[in-house]
């Protein structure tokens, strides 16, 4: 069974922009690239862009192997962003400072990574 999880980009204080991975979603896989390979937030927000993956890289790809939706992102409003366990097992964020958050779908509660 795969470990699917959200990554999370805030447009706003309203709305986050937010990609679905299909698989290596816990945070010793993606925790671990998106701290070391996306802290800065202009590189989260390309990585957003790209849609959601089957599993994210420590490179930035348009690897069609790699992309699942070429529509591009989802839109939620930021006090959702929890409902969005409802259907995967991690969501992740990164904060304005560039420090990436996680929440699992068992504690609902953020902590950083």
């Amino acid at each position: 069974m795969s470990t699917e999880a959200y990554i999370c980009v805030f447009k706003d204080s309203h709305e986050a922009l937010a990609i679905r991975v299909l698989s290596d979603g816990h945070p010793e896989h993606t925790g671990k690239l998106l701290k070391q390979h996306y802290s800065h937030k202009d590189e989260a927000k390309v990585l957003i862009n790209l849609g959601s993956l089957r599993y994210l890289q420590d490179t930035l790809s348009k690897d069609a192997k790699q992309k699942i939706d070429r529509k591009g992102p989802i839109t939620i409003t930021n006090n959702r962003i929890l409902d969005l366990l409802d259907s995967v097992d991690y969501v992740y964020y990164v904060g304005t400072a560039g420090n990436w958050y996680y929440a699992d779908r068992e504690l609902r509660e953020w902590a950083k990574l």
